[in-house]
């Protein structure tokens, strides 16, 4: 019996026929689905927190306006309004 030899259904992948060659194929399909699906909520997690980091770098930077004088009382309690969610 080698890997594709003639058996009693006809030409097929050992004793496993073409269905089985078929439910080989889903499951590797299936098992690499669940990897990218696992990356894609790697990324969005870490993408969570440079977002994150962005918006504290943004407070950071408005403070610093209105420490040196460019931005008023109420500008800098508006944007910082607009920037916190």
């Amino acid at each position: 019996m080698g890997y594709f030899w003639p058996n009693h259904m006809g030409w097929g992948f050992g004793s496993f026929g073409f269905l089985g060659l078929i439910g080989v194929i889903f499951n590797i399909l299936f098992w690499v689905l669940i990897v990218l699906l696992i990356v894609s909520l790697f990324k969005h997690l870490s993408g969570s927190k440079e977002a994150e980091k962005e918006s504290d770098s943004s407070l950071k930077i408005l403070k610093e306006r209105y420490a040196r004088g460019e931005i008023n009382k109420e500008e800098f309690d508006q944007k910082k309004k607009d920037l916190l969610p």
